[in-house]
């Protein structure tokens, strides 16, 4: 029988463990029945495998060239990336820490965060009033803005409202999926990256 050390995996279940942020100390388990104010479930080899045996690769399709999930079967190919300069963020060196955001140990995304931003590539004007122009007075009218606002709008002289605002980046982007739609090309999910797609 092998000598177990006292700092080994055999101890890991009865030692405190500590939220780093919080400093907050919890008993750690691997069952859901233990689970309680003072207690959390830890992930075990068996919970990491399970998951990734059906985890979707955004970063590939399948053979029939749709983006892979969870029930793909066959030869996946990586995934074509065309990058869209309008839509590009430039961002701070301290951005790689995102994943402790995500993950619950950094709690405050602006401390970490730094965003470079390039008035020329202020998104309303550079994907959704082109697309606004693109679209007839009478659609537009039809969202109930007065036609004086609409084309002041248009022209760059004022800028909509915020709730304004965001109905014109919805309008615009329904237009811009079915433009592209019609031309063959399978649209993003989101308005402003269909709005750059139909202006370039």
């Amino acid at each position: 029988m092998g000598v177990q050390r006292r700092n080994g995996p055999q101890s890991w279940m009865r030692l405190p463990w500590v939220d780093r942020s919080s400093g907050s100390r919890y008993r750690v388990t691997t069952s859901m029945e233990q689970v309680g104010a003072d207690v959390t479930r830890i992930k075990t080899y068996r919970d990491v495998l399970e998951a990734f045996r059906y985890h979707p690769d955004a970063k590939s399709t399948g053979p029939d060239g749709r983006v892979s999930g969870r029930q793909t079967v066959g030869l996946l190919r990586r995934r074509t990336v065309t990058s869209l300069a309008v839509l590009t963020t430039h961002v701070g060196k301290e951005s790689n820490k995102l994943e402790k955001v995500e993950a619950g140990v950094e709690h405050d995304p602006d401390e970490i965060w730094t965003e470079c931003v390039d008035a020329k590539r202020d998104l309303w004007r550079t994907v959704v009033r082109p697309v606004l122009r693109m679209m007839t007075l009478v659609k537009l009218e039809g969202l109930g803005l007065h036609r004086r606002s609409l084309f002041a709008v248009r022209a760059g002289e004022r800028l909509p409202h915020p709730r304004n605002r965001q109905v014109l980046i919805e309008a615009a982007g329904t237009f811009a999926k079915e433009r592209l739609s019609k031309s063959g090309i399978e649209p993003p999910y989101e308005d402003l990256s269909a709005c750059a797609v139909l202006v370039e």
